[in-house]
């Protein structure tokens, strides 16, 4: 009886041990946390190297215009010579100087003195001061007249090798990981001749010239000393100015806040307007302003829009409700510059309203005198986030990112006491609505009104009324590993309110029902918190649901994990697990690859109403994997693969080329990576373009506009125009791929075609298109051959 009874104890045990464990009563105590504690978050000061490139093109290392050779004659060995004419001191004081209006004094001025551009350590000239001059054999990149060539090609990596008599690039790798990153070091591209972006015509010995632009890198690069470089996010701009003088900083300060992680806020080429900031934002027009304020053109640009400085870290907006608060100018001495934020009840659309009142040129933002006074911005982050925050394609009109509203036409509200805004009296352009992602409910309950109390000065008082309650905000990610899911957030904006409970639960079912954990969770004085779920089973898929409890009512977010695979004793291969997101279930498919050589497989990645837009670390892919990748270690790798609704995804098709590895799908708005070529004969790329009689550039780093397909040309040394193929030879190639295991499944190398035509080397090749680079040689997705099972 008593061995019984002791058998019964025992299996109580171990049942109760194999119930995942709940919180305690003690931590579901309700709490009431008040206040986020102000802690800088932003950019810090990251190391810029400027190469100034000259160009001799017929190889004498002299300056073909001082002698009198022709630069513009295509028989001439001196054609599209440049040698740049500016100073190194120059380009030292306007980009690094300390005194006056200088590129360093501007962002120092909008981060609050937390962030800018610091000069990276060379040896050239003037030791450490940023710059380093290299003249290169070959032909200038851009156009002797009209026209904005935005794509210095090949003459990067002669450049680099150059530089690197000057620098050492060993002491940026911060991470050890032997590649340098934007964050790392930052290359400004200075090329000689003028900048398209001001005068299209010939300026005295500045001939030749390029547009200022920002590009994402490319995929091919080249090593100094084991450290991979240019395969990083970089600028460039031209040389000199309109005025005969170098460029000035405003428009490089507008590609480096590209750099940052901004997009541009004006109309592209190729878009309808739609409204947006035009002068009034540096990523609009304001790069080359000054004149208002008695300053060369582009030494005193507009400040940065509220958004981007928010966006950056620079600055955090308080939010408000009904009452009356004063906005401070960046000249006051009574306060602070201060940015205020109003909720709607969707969490993607809100006010954003500053003092923009200025006078001193040393503040910059040399806007029009009607606009300095209290901005008004409507923010939809939805389009902000899309890649083109302002325009759009005929025949898919919408309202814009942002917009400063003026309903009366006037740039500044606020131009004296006693105006007010109502927010009903704006409407967009284009949906002649005055809100943007509302519901018509939502709309009919919110009845924004601010009253200005102030004439225009550097302190500014309005008072708000018709606002709502919103409850508290954040944002949370998870991390999993065999058998535990650990999340990790932050509480971003209490709302005027109290938080009294973060709750988490973790199940099995897609709805959240059953939960079989949870836990009670209390942030720290800045706002961040964290939670393990442990005791969960491998290789499985969860739903985590967050939901945070306050004095404004609830708000909850949803994050569906999966649990890892056990580890497997490696020496010489790894196992990627790969989530396809093909069925219900999605199970991993497990790929062993090779130390040292790229993920490569042969199932294809096809839907009826998806495009494959390439695989990512995490479910959200926000982090996109580089399919030439490799490693040398045995550790697995967790990827998850990305769906684009066929209406929102842009496929590319190149010609006259053939890429090594696939690329994959984007969404409407995001760029296309540059693909990684094969040799063609020793040939050296000269560029891309969209038409086959190579008139017409392609830009990578360019947002696509519209769904559907685009086709490319590639030009190699040598090409010559020529007029669109018209036949096509169908060849067949066997690709080798890595073997494939999974519990559900099994796949073999499998037969692809891929069409060739033309002369050379060069070969007509159909690939899906991605921000990242992807996996197999032979392009094409006709996967005739092989044994496919059903995913499970």
């Amino acid at each position: 009886m008593l061995k019984k009874a002791l058998s019964v104890f025992v299996a109580a045990v171990l049942l109760l041990a194999a119930i995942p464990m709940v919180a305690s009563a003690a931590d579901m105590a309700e709490y009431n946390y008040s206040e986020i504690k102000n802690v800088y978050e932003g950019y810090t000061p990251i190391p810029l190297l400027v190469i100034v490139m000259s160009f001799d093109a017929d190889g004498d290392g002299k300056d073909a215009y001082l002698e009198g050779k022709s630069t513009t004659d295509s028989s001439s060995a001196a054609y599209k010579e440049q040698w740049a004419h500016s100073e190194e001191s120059y380009w030292a004081q306007s980009l690094f100087g300390n005194e006056g209006n200088t590129m360093k004094n501007y962002f120092k001025l909008m981060s609050n003195g937390n962030f800018w551009w610091e000069p990276a350590e060379e040896t050239y000239g003037e030791a450490n001061n940023g710059i380093v001059y290299v003249t290169l054999n070959m032909q200038h990149p851009g156009v002797s007249g009209s026209g904005q060539p935005s794509n210095i090609g090949s003459s990067r990596i002669p450049a680099i090798n150059e530089a690197a008599k000057y620098v050492d690039f060993a002491k940026y790798d911060k991470n050890g990981d032997g590649t340098i990153t934007w964050d790392e070091l930052t290359f400004l591209y200075i090329c000689a001749g003028r900048s398209t972006k001001f005068t299209s015509s010939p300026v005295g010995s500045s001939i030749w010239g390029v547009h200022s632009f920002k590009s994402d890198g490319t995929s091919w690069s080249t090593k100094i000393n084991g450290i991979t470089l240019c395969k990083t996010k970089y600028t460039a701009v031209g040389e000199m100015q309109n005025d005969g003088k170098p460029l000035s900083f405003g428009s490089i300060a507008h590609e480096l806040g590209h750099v940052l992680g901004a997009d541009d806020l004006y109309t592209l080429g190729g878009y309808k307007w739609n409204g947006g900031p035009g002068n009034l934002a540096l990523q609009g027009g304001g790069s080359g302003i000054g004149q208002n304020k008695g300053a060369r053109a582009g030494t005193a640009p507009a400040a940065i829009d509220p958004y981007y400085l928010i966006d950056y870290g620079f600055e955090k907006a308080t939010v408000v409700q009904d009452g009356t608060y004063t906005l401070y100018s960046r000249e006051s001495t009574k306060g602070d510059y201060n940015i205020i934020r109003i909720n709607t009840a969707n969490p993607n659309e809100y006010y954003l309203i500053e003092n923009r009142y200025t006078v001193d040129p040393s503040t910059y933002d040399a806007i029009d005198h009607s606009a300095r006074g209290i901005l008004i911005w409507h923010i939809d982050e939805t389009v902000m986030k899309s890649g083109v925050p302002v325009g759009y394609k005929e025949g898919s009109p919408r309202n814009p990112g942002i917009e400063d509203l003026n309903p009366s036409g006037s740039l500044a509200w606020g131009s004296e006491a006693g105006t007010y805004f109502d927010c009903h009296n704006y409407k967009f352009l284009e949906s002649q609505t005055w809100y943007t992602l509302l519901t018509e409910e939502e709309a009919d309950n919110f009845d924004l009104k601010i009253e200005f109390l102030s004439e225009k000065g550097n302190e500014m008082q309005i008072k708000v009324s018709g606002t709502i309650d919103v409850p508290v905000r954040f944002k949370t990610v998870a991390s999993t590993t065999t058998d535990k899911i650990s999340l990790s957030g932050k509480v971003t904006e209490l709302n005027c309110g109290t938080l009294n409970m973060i709750t988490a639960t973790v199940s099995k079912n897609a709805d959240g029902s059953n939960p079989v954990a949870t836990g009670y969770i209390k942030p720290n004085e800045a706002g961040s918190f964290s939670y393990d779920f442990t005791g969960l089973d491998e290789k499985s898929t969860y739903y985590v649901t967050i939901t945070a409890k306050g004095s404004k009512g609830e708000s909850t977010t949803s994050i569906k994990a999966y649990t890892k695979a056990p580890p497997k004793v490696r020496t010489d291969d790894y196992s990627v697990y790969l989530y396809k997101g093909m069925t219900t279930v999605n199970r991993p498919y497990e790929v062993t690859v090779k130390c040292g050589q790229p993920l490569t497989y042969s199932f294809p990645m096809t839907k009826t109403l998806e495009k494959f837009g390439g695989w990512y670390y995490d479910t959200e892919c926000t982090d996109q994997y580089d399919m030439s990748f490799t490693k040398t270690d045995c550790e697995p790798m967790y990827l998850y693969a990305r769906w684009i609704l066929n209406e929102e995804a842009v496929t590319l098709k190149i010609v006259g080329a053939k890429s090594k590895y696939m690329m994959f799908a984007v969404k409407v708005g995001e760029s296309f990576a540059e693909p990684v070529l094969e040799d063609n004969d020793g040939k050296e790329l000269v560029g891309w373009y969209l038409d086959p009689q190579y008139t017409q550039e392609f830009d990578f780093s360019d947002p696509t506009s519209e769904a559907g397909e685009i086709t490319v040309y590639a030009r190699w040394e040598g090409d010559e125009p020529q007029p669109i193929e018209t036949t096509t030879e169908t060849t067949k190639t066997t690709e080798t791929t890595a073997t494939t295991t999974s519990a559900e499944e099994t796949t073999t190398p499998s037969e692809s075609t891929s069409t060739t035509g033309g002369s050379g080397n060069s070969c007509k090749s159909v690939i899906g298109a991605g921000t990242s680079l992807a996996v197999v040689c032979v392009i094409g997705t006709a996967l005739a051959l092989g044994r496919k099972k059903k995913e499970q």
